[in-house]
């Protein structure tokens, strides 16, 4: 029997290996299991339909073709091996689509399904033995693969790391599929996703509002860890940068410093307490990026977040003493002005004096003396006190 209208049929992903340098996976995109629609598509199915996918072989998102940013990577390998459908993904990340981004770190996290889009071309039905469940009812003998999807919820019975229960509401599947944290996070509009990107070296200076002073808005988005949804468009909207303004690279002073505001640092930073969970998660995936354990998510007194992150009281204590420093200098600066005004007074005094008291006697000369050695001790003591 033969058919033109394309199938889709959704599998787990088998990940095989990520590569994190060059953002591939290979994966078993397809196997002979039976899945929820009681079907199997044969291995040997395969073989004679890859070369149409071949001249084009798109990675999507979810089955979507209205959107350009739905083309999230591409199959640099596609084969068929005794297990199953095998290929290899090449993810499009850090190239400027978040969807791809976010699809590679589902992938890293062993979180991926793969939906695959076919016309079939031959299939047999194979007669009810009144097994319902234990034998399929359709076997694709011949197929040819139009397109592949990583999506959300698998229909192949491997895709889960459980049996789906009749009646499970389609939320529990997700939060199965993606991870509890990941769900929480998509549903927190304020927090900013988490986007993996190149790491600067762990000693490299961090200086947040500098970098937010070179950034675009654009960039804040990758830079930062939240975002005011009400003021997305302008600078002033983003908070907890810990990227690089120029190349985008994630630096690890950065992110314990958004990480030490986030947890009550130096006052911390005001953000809805709906999004400090999803903000924390975004940060400590950064902290595991740099082989680093994040600190727990808690509530910790002063004493402790001291203990924590001592680099940024170091800094508090170094900018109180700036201040103090600079307070001190101000007060040279106004005794020194103050002994310039008296030694002109003091001039002037002696010039008057000296005009009127030409003709004076010797004790009415001493009486002078005496007045400006007074005035002279005054700028002594002024002196001492600088």
């Amino acid at each position: 029997m033969e058919n033109r209208e394309m199938i889709v049929r959704t599998f787990a992903g088998k990940i095989r290996s990520v590569n994190e340098k060059d953002y591939t996976v290979e994966a078993l995109v397809s196997d002979e299991s039976i899945d929820r629609y009681r079907e199997v598509i044969r291995v040997d199915a395969w073989k004679k339909g890859l070369q149409h996918y071949k001249r084009h072989p798109v990675l999507l998102s979810s089955h979507k073709y209205d959107d350009l940013r739905k083309q999230i990577g591409e199959a640099v390998k596609i084969k068929t091996t005794d297990e199953g459908l095998v290929a290899v993904f090449k993810y499009y990340v850090g190239e400027g689509n978040e969807e791809a981004d976010w699809a590679f770190r589902l992938a890293q996290k062993g979180r991926a399904a793969y939906s695959v889009g076919f016309i079939p071309l031959k299939w047999e039905d194979p007669p009810e033995d009144g097994k319902k469940g234990e034998q399929p009812r359709r076997i694709y003998t011949e197929v040819e693969l139009l397109e592949i999807s990583q999506v959300l919820v698998p229909a192949n019975r491997n895709a889960l790391q459980r049996a789906l229960q009749e009646g499970e509401p389609e939320e529990a599947w997700v939060a199965e599929a993606i991870g509890e944290d990941e769900l929480e996070d998509a549903e927190k509009k304020g927090a900013i996703p988490y986007k993996k990107t190149p790491l600067a070296p762990e000693d490299t200076p961090w200086n947040g509002p500098k970098e937010v002073a070179k950034a675009t808005v654009d960039d804040l988005k990758v830079m930062c860890a939240w975002v005011d949804p009400e003021h997305a468009d302008v600078k002033y909207g983003y908070k907890l940068p810990h990227h690089r303004a120029e190349d985008h690279y994630c630096v690890w002073r950065g992110v314990r410093a958004a990480m030490a505001a986030l947890l009550g640092a130096r006052g911390g930073v005001k953000i809805p307490q709906k999004d400090r969970k999803p903000v924390y998660n975004h940060l400590a995936k950064h902290y595991r990026d740099f082989d680093r354990e994040p600190p727990e998510f808690k509530e910790y007194t002063e004493e402790e977040l001291r203990e924590l992150f001592p680099e940024v009281y170091e800094r508090d204590e170094m900018v109180e003493l700036v201040a103090e420093m600079a307070a001190a200098m101000d007060k040279v600066l106004s005794h020194i002005k103050g002994m310039n005004e008296a030694l002109n007074d003091l001039k002037l005094s002696l010039e008057r004096q000296a005009e009127a008291n030409a003709d004076q006697g010797e004790d009415e000369k001493r009486s002078y003396v005496e007045l400006i050695l007074s005035e002279l001790d005054e700028i002594k003591n002024t002196l001492k006190e600088v």
